[in-house]
């Protein structure tokens, strides 16, 4: 027995919490309700139910959509893009339900095809570098957390100089040369 109450006659409602209980996550426990009177007359039990311990945030996977384009660094390839602003999808399930997914702090929406969805923005570092933090909640309480952290925002255009070029051209030809530069560099 986890627990026993005794109430006064004039009660009629009862709540009992359990807490600090000895019990395996992942585990189904039985719990009976029955009610013994005055006169020693035990009740069936009431309400039969299990209870299924859950002390684990949801299992989380999270995207946003490749962008073709890659740059490494250190050995890390990041993922390049010019907007700071994606579409990110996260799968998200749990035995006892999800009840909220976000991505940088902005609540996602769960589709009819079960995977939620949403548009958020992200600010870079000084060298183009960013992440986004996603975060599930399950409908207990546990929460458990997943980033993308191959993203690399290039917003800046290549940089293109002449440096010499001809004053008159003929029609046989003439030749322009300059330079070049990005921050990525350039094909």
């Amino acid at each position: 027995m986890l627990a026993n109450r005794t109430k006064t006659e004039s009660e009629t409602g009862w709540t009992i919490s359990l807490t600090d209980l000895n019990v395996t996550e992942g585990e189904n426990y039985p719990v009976h309700i029955k009610a013994t009177d005055k006169a020693g007359n035990i009740s069936e039990d009431y309400n039969y139910i299990s209870l299924y311990i859950d002390k684990t945030g949801p299992k989380l996977t999270a995207s946003v959509p490749d962008s073709g384009l890659t740059y490494t660094k250190n050995e890390k390839v990041y993922r390049v893009y010019g907007s700071n602003s994606f579409k990110v999808s996260v799968t998200a399930t749990d035995v006892a339900g999800v009840a909220s997914v976000s991505a940088n702090s902005t609540s996602l929406v769960k589709g009819d095809d079960g995977i939620y969805t949403g548009t958020v923005s992200v600010t870079p570092d000084s060298n183009g570098f960013a992440s986004i933090s996603v975060v599930a909640m399950d409908s207990v309480g546990n929460s458990s957390e997943t980033a993308i952290d191959d993203i690399m925002i290039d917003s800046t255009a290549p940089t293109v100089a002449i440096s010499t070029y001809p004053e008159n051209a003929t029609k046989d030809g003439f030749t322009l040369s300059g330079t070049v530069s990005d921050n990525l560099g350039v094909e």
